[in-house]
């Protein structure tokens, strides 16, 4: 599979590293599966661009 898109963010929630990301991959027959991604193995080469907020962004989940 190749990833296509991975946004999301990296905050804070419950005073730990909290991240929120989504994800399209793209299978070899041309299909394409997207969602929340959880846990990933990156096998090959991978580049990842991270931007730097100068603030510090508190994740919080409603009803929660």
């Amino acid at each position: 599979m190749e990833v296509a898109n991975l946004t999301g963010n990296v905050s804070v929630m419950n005073g730990e590293t909290y991240t929120h990301l989504h994800c399209v991959l793209g299978r070899t027959d041309y299909t394409a599966l997207a969602g929340h991604l959880l846990s990933a193995r990156l096998n090959g080469a991978g580049e990842v661009v991270i931007l730097i907020m100068d603030k510090t962004v508190n994740y919080l989940m409603a009803g929660r």
